[in-house]
């Protein structure tokens, strides 16, 4: 039968691989559950993407600790959202990874970089005591700020300075930009996401998260995860997980 499988995908991605070659021999679909994809702001920025120039990404997806014991560390629990956002915004491959992060596995920041050229910082915690879930875009002439939570997204354009001179021939500093607000329909990611499901399988049609965004989302988190581990761990040896020897230069 079609399936919609919760994210993480797999635990290992060669299990995922498997498991598409398993759902092609038997004719079905598989979407996965990725709900932020659904979200409507990110939907109008996936629609603004291709025309953007983007030029870096900055994503924060912070929050408090939470009573009920997550086994994932923060990366594969909150980061890998963000992970999975950046790669179907983004082309081309990974030309550098870095990371640190937290001990206890509760913090941590990722650094990219794109052989297209195109940066990103990702942030992810559940040791940070207010609730932040945002993304910031910095195109070529423009900034697009997206709040996932109020599900609410804003293009700041035309910023310039100037000095200009009051009443009194006193001469004040300010910076005006153009703020635009484009029109997000909001609603509920999750229905969103069940609705597209629901098409996806009836009507014969690829979905929206397929199981290799899913499988490129998860291997890229697990690199994350190992460096932040190894950075975290003062006996670490720089030459042992992928990924180290970029964090020391850094």
């Amino acid at each position: 039968v079609d399936a919609l499988v919760e994210k993480p995908f797999v635990d290992d991605p060669a299990v995922g691989r498997e498991l598409v070659e398993e759902a092609e021999a038997a004719g079905v679909m598989l979407q996965v559950g990725h709900i932020e994809r659904f979200n409507p702001a990110v939907q109008v920025l996936s629609d603004l993407a291709p025309e953007l120039g983007i030029r870096a990404v900055d994503a924060q997806r912070l929050g408090p600790p939470i009573e009920r014991q997550i086994d994932d560390s923060v990366v594969l629990d909150l980061m890998i959202h963000d992970i999975d956002i950046l790669l179907s915004l983004v082309e081309g491959d990974l030309t550098y990874v870095a990371a640190t992060g937290t001990a206890d596995g509760q913090h941590a920041t990722a650094l990219l970089r794109f052989e297209s050229g195109v940066v990103a910082r990702l942030t992810a915690s559940r040791i940070t005591q207010k609730k932040v879930r945002t993304m910031n875009v910095t195109a070529a002439d423009c900034l697009v700020d997206v709040d996932y939570t109020e599900q609410s997204l804003e293009i700041h354009r035309q910023s310039f300075p100037e000095y200009v001179e009051n009443e009194d021939n006193e001469m004040r500093f300010r910076h005006e930009s153009v703020v635009e607000t484009p029109m997000v329909e909001s609603g509920e990611p999750l229905k969103r996401e069940l609705r597209s499901f629901v098409d996806s399988a009836t009507g014969d049609r690829q979905p929206v998260v397929t199981p290799e965004d899913a499988i490129s989302a998860l291997e890229l988190a697990l690199r994350i995860d190992e460096t932040v581990r190894a950075t975290a761990d003062p006996s670490a040896d720089v030459d042992g997980p992928e990924g180290m020897e970029e964090v020391v230069e850094w």
